[in-house]
């Protein structure tokens, strides 16, 4: 390197605060954001293909960005008023000067609709995030988020919302690749040790609405999961938690398939690990538990409500893993054989 440049480039690498190095997701303060764009017109047509060019400002910093929209159930407006977004953040000397400064795209889950109830819900989500990140490093990363959302002439709305880590901060944070199969995986090309987590922690939010394989609406992997490569496996993460028992949203019905009347009710469609695998998974679901409780019971962003209802719902789990009769009934016989 140049002896001139050399000085120079630690100089803007130490001028930034220690909170800016470590990056978006590694603090757990919400942050305030302003978001500019089109929203009527993104609204009305809601349309995954077309880019909606905006500004997101943070701490005085103006951030060009352009917004697509996402999902699917949620996409819908009979679903939700509000679209769930995807911010791409385009270069800019800017954004080196904010957290934002390693990221490219990124998912940001939105308030569903202005009700009570949809905030507990948004951040209910939120905490099944958390919950898994207590278990396991390979798992996506969240940071929650106050926005503003704006037009050129007015402000529209101030909502919560919380963004989601890439999965190629994941991969790189856990020494994984982001190769995909050349063809369709089977069950053995997953890492047994993440899928037996994932499969159980999915019962221990009552959620049957995921694939680690398939996916409904496309020949390839997956569904509200992502496969990473591993030294000679794949190794599964997942997302989307709102069709969770855990959450309970108004608008969650559980896949017709598993008749199952309501996302309450547990139901293991896992399969079936060497039983040391099983119980290992069982041990370490439990050894969050004091963890998890914790998070759940100081929780400020939810309503006494909501807070009194995550806490039903998530000591129920808990005494599903702790009894040997419930966890060896629901989870061990129901597992379906590879």
């Amino acid at each position: 390197m140049h002896k001139f440049l050399a000085p120079l480039l630690l100089a803007t690498i130490t001028s930034l605060s220690p909170a800016l190095q470590a990056g978006l997701f590694d603090q757990e303060e919400p942050l305030e954001i302003e978001i500019q764009a089109d929203f009527y017109q993104l609204e009305i047509e809601r349309k995954k293909a077309k880019k909606y060019p905006g500004v997101l400002t943070i701490d005085q910093h103006q951030l060009p960005i352009e917004l697509n929209v996402r999902g699917n159930h949620r996409l819908q407006k009979d679903t939700c008023r509000f679209s769930p977004l995807k911010v791409d953040f385009k270069k800019s000397p800017a954004r080196k000067q904010t957290l934002f400064h390693k990221e490219g795209d990124l998912k940001l889950v939105v308030l569903c609709r202005k009700n009570s109830s949809y905030y507990d819900y948004l951040r209910t989500e939120y905490l099944a995030y958390k919950m898994l990140n207590a278990m396991t490093p390979i798992s996506y990363r969240v940071r929650w988020v106050n926005v503003t959302y704006k037009t050129k002439d007015k402000i529209l709305k101030q909502r919560p919302a919380f963004f989601v880590e890439h999965k190629k901060r994941v991969a790189k944070r856990n020494g994984l690749g982001l190769d995909q199969p050349d063809k369709p995986p089977g069950y053995s090309d997953l890492d047994p040790e993440q899928a037996a987590l994932l499969e159980q922690f999915q019962y221990f939010l009552g959620n049957t609405d995921y694939s680690l394989l398939r996916s409904s609406d496309r020949d390839d992997c997956c569904h509200n999961a992502k496969l990473l490569s591993g030294e000679n496996n794949y190794v599964p993460i997942i997302y989307d938690f709102d069709a969770t028992g855990m959450v309970n949203a108004s608008y969650a019905s559980p896949p017709a398939q598993f008749k199952i009347r309501t996302v309450l009710k547990r139901y293991f469609r896992g399969r079936c690990h060497e039983p040391s695998a099983m119980q290992s998974t069982r041990e370490r679901i439990l050894g969050a538990k004091e963890n998890i409780l914790a998070m759940v019971t100081s929780d400020t962003e939810l309503s006494k409500k909501g807070v009194r209802r995550a806490l039903r719902y998530t000591k129920a789990s808990f005494k599903h893993f702790e009894s040997d009769k419930i966890w060896t009934k629901d989870i061990v016989d129901t597992c379906r054989e590879v």
